[in-house]
């Protein structure tokens, strides 16, 4: 695959119309998201096939192993339904062929999160290499510590995957989340890399994340 384009970029269209969109841009892969495929699997495969488009990296449905606190993505409160739904995910998307499907934790919610998490982990780790498919932690941005996850470096992912004991889990790695990291940091760990997002700073005034 040379160069695929996520979804989220073109987060107002339709699956039908990003594959259309991106085809005629010249992209050879598409970044699924989950919540925005039809249900039937075959329709959406046949699809791709016909527009020549592989699956990079997908993003399920239910993305974190604990609750989002961003608007409308919030999801399921209860840990074991995401843990759930993140492992159906795997046999679904699966069937796309994926270079990788990540997962994030979510934001800490008390004493016991971390441990919930590394129990999903281990849970959701099982079900991808079941289906055959490469399952990659994704570290966030530190400004989204309190909303999104609480791992916010490569060396967090690392460590929260060897405390969990998982070296076949990857990172998923994003310019948008890593930009303060050297770029030694991310070559220390490039076997286990399972994708790459590039994604530009956002420099709008008023934001937290970015200078």
């Amino acid at each position: 695959m040379r160069l695929s384009l996520s979804e989220i970029s073109t987060v107002g269209a339709s699956f039908e119309e990003d594959v259309a969109a991106y085809a005629e841009a010249g992209f050879n892969g598409i970044g699924i998201w989950e919540f925005k495929l039809l249900a039937d699997d075959r329709a959406n495969l046949a699809l791709l096939s016909q527009a020549g488009l592989a699956a990079a990296n997908c993003v399920p449905a239910v993305p974190s192993i604990l609750p989002l606190r961003l608007p409308g993505m919030e999801g399921p409160p209860n840990p074991r339904e995401r843990i759930d739904a993140l492992c159906s995910s795997m046999r679904r998307l699966a069937a796309y062929e994926p270079e990788s499907v990540l997962v994030i934790t979510g934001p800490l919610a008390d004493a016991t999160s971390r441990g919930l998490v590394i129990d999903g982990l281990q849970e959701i780790a099982a079900a991808a290499t079941e289906a055959g498919v490469r399952l990659g932690l994704e570290p966030i941005h530190a400004s989204q510590r309190d909303t999104v996850s609480f791992v916010n470096s490569i060396a967090e992912a690392i460590a929260l995957l060897d405390e969990a004991g998982l070296d076949e889990v990857g990172i998923m790695a994003d310019t948008y989340n890593l930009w303060e990291e050297p770029p030694e940091a991310l070559a220390a760990v490039a076997r286990r890399v399972t994708g790459l997002h590039v994604a530009d700073i956002p420099r709008e005034s008023g934001r937290p994340d970015r200078v």
